[in-house]
Order: structure tokens, then C-alpha cells, then sequence
């Protein structure tokens, strides 16, 4: 009798889904995705409100594809700007496979963490609640008062504490993360990690060391934007041309700092993270221009925040 064919084993289905990232301003977000992503995904200062778009950085493992989705910290809008990123985090909730509220454990939770977790909880969507930053916590028996409290709030949503700067228990959550996506295809290649077009992400090196570098008074009041972008294969460089937006002449003043000083090392530091990202020599030319009320023109907000595609 001949010997019986072994059979080839299936690999194991794949599985992919989007998650959003929701949290008040300035509790991590930003640096739990780049952390998830292990790239430099999205921009990270101290100040609140530093995102402004969403934006998606994608974990591909041999048999998982996450789609994180970095939306902006909740927060009152009081201009059109301000409305803007509010509708389109809304928008772009019930498009989630799971919904990731990140909040501060070393704040505890606000009024703002409360509201938004009766936002996940309403969604009737998967749910998980992180809290971000248990290395600032002196004692960590401060987190079980704090873990009681939001499991008797949402008994339904997972509590996992960890620290997205020290990269503490990233790992832990993104094997938990990838049990509950969906069976189902990959929705981009393995080797892509955003969706964001690589002048979004040029324009907002230079906002992080914008906001890294001036005062407190300045952030709000700033954008960028990639005027001309072009390529010298001869000399093996890249020319880039960006403005820097402010509402206020004192505010151009800041940036631009004494004899220029101020721009200078902007521009440096932007210039020496542009060449790593791109893997080429950079020219890197900048204009502070005054826009007053920019926050409220219609038309810069249409260009820093692009309209949905119509559905």
C-alpha cells in the first residue's frame, strides 16, 4: 500500500482592523503610536493640541495588520480650526474596529477622561482604556483606586496600564490589540507604516521644532505648510520650501529671534531629521508669514485639514 500523502498544513488566517486613539490633550497619545508603530509617526511636544489631523500609522506582524488612527485631544473648539479636528475625530469613530481612550494615570481621571469614556462606552464598540505614563506615579498602589473607579464606570472596557515613553508594556497591549482584530486580509502593503503624504509629514518636523523651541503662547497660532518641494539629482539634494504661519507680528518676531538666531536652529534641527527621514542631502528653506485670525479663514483651515472624501 503506498504511504499516505501528509497533508500541508493551513497557515493561520490573517487579521487587520483600525483602532483610534481618543484621549484628552497632552496625555500621550502621539507617543503610544509611535511606540506601537516603532517609527516616528506623528510629532510629540508638551504642549496640548499638537496633533490637529488624524493621523494613521499602520503595525504589520506576520499574521496581523493594525491601522492606528491618532485623532486630535479632545477639547473645547473655540475656533474653526479647533471645530474642524473635532468633526472629523467624531467622524472617524464609527469606522473602528476598537476604540483606545488613553489617559494620564499620574493625573487620574478629569472631567474631560470621564466624558469620554461614557463617549467609548456609548459607541458600543470593542474598547480598551490605557493608562499612559505609570512612570511618573511615585507609588503605583495609586493606580487601583483609579482602575476601580473606571471599571465600575465601564466594566466592559480593558484597563492596561503602561508607559508609551519607556515603551513599558507596548509590546503586552499590541499582542492584546491584535487578539481582537478581525479575521480578514491586509489593507496595505507589510512595508507601509502611514497613510500620510511625506509633505503632511515634512510639514509637521517643522512644527515640532517650532513648538519645541518658542514659548508657551505660540503653538496654537502656528501651521505650516510645503510650498515647493524638488529634487536636484545632480547635486544629490533636496530642495524644500515651507512657511511658517503665525497670526501676530510679535509672534513672527519669536520665531524668527534675534538676528535670526531662533529660525536658524529651527531650521537646522528640521533639516537634520528631514535628511534621516529621506535619506538625502536637504536645503531647507523657510518664510514666517503673518496670517491674522488664520484659525478662522476658511481657506488655510481647508488646507491644513483636507475635507473628508465624499462617502
Amino acid at each position: 500500500m503506498p504511504p499516505k500523502k501528509k497533508s500541508k498544513e493551513q497557515p493561520p488566517p490573517t487579521r487587520s482592523g483600525f483602532v483610534s486613539l481618543l484621549g484628552a490633550p497632552n496625555v500621550g497619545k502621539t507617543t503610544l503610536l509611535n511606540a506601537l508603530v516603532d517609527r516616528k509617526v506623528g510629532i510629540v511636544s508638551s504642549k496640548p493640541q499638537t496633533t490637529r489631523n488624524r493621523i494613521t500609522g499602520i503595525r504589520t506582524t506576520e499574521a496581523c495588520q493594525i491601522v492606528f488612527v491618532d485623532h486630535p485631544g479632545f477639547h473645547k473648539p473655540q475656533y474653526l480650526l479647533n471645530r474642524e479636528m473635532m468633526r472629523l475625530t467624531r467622524s472617524g469613530l464609527r469606522d473602528s474596529d476598537l476604540l483606545l481612550l488613553v489617559m494620564d494615570a499620574s493625573e487620574g481621571a478629569g472631567p474631560l477622561d470621564r466624558e469620554l469614556l461614557e463617549l467609548v462606552k456609548g459607541s458600543g464598540l470593542p474598547r480598551a482604556v490605557v493608562l499612559n505614563k505609570i512612570d511618573k506615579l511615585p507609588q503605583k498602589e495609586r493606580l487601583l483606586p483609579l482602575m476601580e473607579s473606571l471599571h465600575h464606570a465601564d466594566p466592559g472596557a480593558e484597563l492596561i496600564p503602561l508607559s508609551a515613553l519607556r515603551k513599558d508594556g507596548v509590546a503586552a497591549l499590541a499582542t492584546q490589540l491584535e487578539a481582537r482584530m478581525p479575521e480578514g486580509p491586509f489593507l496595505f502593503p507589510p512595508d507601509q507604516w502611514t497613510t500620510q503624504s511625506e509633505t503632511f509629514y515634512l510639514s509637521e518636523l517643522i512644527r515640532e521644532k517650532v513648538l519645541h523651541a518658542c514659548r508657551a503662547e505660540l503653538p496654537y497660532a502656528v501651521a505650516v505648510e510645503i510650498e515647493h518641494v524638488e529634487e536636484d539629482e545632480a547635486k544629490g539634494l533636496m530642495k524644500i520650501y515651507a512657511r511658517i504661519l503665525v497670526e501676530r507680528e510679535g509672534q513672527k518676531a519669536i520665531i524668527i529671534g534675534k538676528r535670526g538666531e531662533m529660525a536658524k536652529t529651527i531650521g537646522t534641527k528640521a533639516r537634520e531629521e528631514m535628511e534621516a527621514f529621506l535619506g538625502i542631502k536637504v536645503f531647507l528653506g523657510l518664510q514666517v508669514s503673518v496670517a491674522p485670525r488664520w484659525r478662522e479663514d476658511s481657506r488655510v483651515v481647508s488646507r491644513l485639514l483636507p475635507p473628508e472624501e465624499a462617502e
